[in-house]
């Protein structure tokens, strides 16, 4: 898909041919590379903040929506939608945001999947359902298994038949739980991702969580037709 560049879309990544979840609230069961409900959900996102006119954003708007398009999202992503339309509210915030935002998506030490299977875990942890739908196809791309993408969204136990993904899963829950992680989850995930991989992990966790908490405070919506992915 094209144009949503919320760090779930970007025109650079598309969603793939041939992809099917097993249930229907993933993205209205349609993960075979068609990208109409993409670009529905950029023409019809809505919240509490009202949705801004690209063609009447000021200097600091204007130069926040350059930033997106000149970075690794491209240059058909969308500006006015997702957590983008609500920085666009507050752009030197948005524009700092963003750019740490593209690190974690295109720039992180982090294999893809891995990065993409701690970001449905975060939107799970918050229940944030525009977050979710637009991950759960990115995890599948990555080669997350469809079965692991809808064990997290229905809270079902995993079964993880890679050590590293269940390493992800160990620490990540752990943190969630606890506002902790204990010593023996650290000293592995040390091992496995290094010091780098470790800071982009907790990192990656922690920037979504922002998106997520953008995404529900502002009560940004699912676009029409497609149910809420989480309970």
């Amino acid at each position: 898909g094209d144009g949503v560049a919320f760090d779930g879309f970007d025109h650079g990544r598309g969603l793939g041919q041939g992809v099917h979840l097993h249930v229907h609230h993933i993205g209205n069961g349609r993960l075979d590379g068609d990208d109409r409900a993409v670009r529905c959900a950029a023409r019809c996102a809505r919240g509490r903040l009202p949705t801004l006119d690209e063609q009447s954003l000021n200097a600091e708007q204007a130069a926040m929506a350059e930033a997106i398009r000149s970075g690794p999202r491209g240059p058909n992503a969308g500006v006015t939608t997702g957590p983008f339309g609500a920085w666009l509210h507050s752009p030197v915030f948005g524009t700092h945001a963003q750019e740490l935002g593209a690190y974690c998506r295109f720039g992180a030490s982090l294999p893809r999947d891995i990065s993409e299977f701690a970001i449905i875990l975060t939107a799970k942890r918050w229940r944030a359902q525009f977050e979710f739908w637009a991950h759960a196809r990115l995890a599948i791309q990555e080669g997350i298994p469809e079965a692991v993408v809808e064990a997290v969204r229905t809270g079902a136990p995993l079964d993880l038949d890679r050590s590293e993904l269940a390493l992800v899963h160990r620490l990540v829950t752990e943190y969630f739980e606890t506002s902790r992680v204990s010593d023996a989850p650290s000293q592995e995930a040390l091992e496995a991702f290094g010091e780098t991989g470790l800071v982009d992990l907790v990192g990656t966790v922690g920037y979504y969580g922002l998106v997520s908490a953008t995404l529900n405070v502002f009560e940004v919506e699912l676009p029409p037709g497609v149910e809420e992915p989480l309970a």
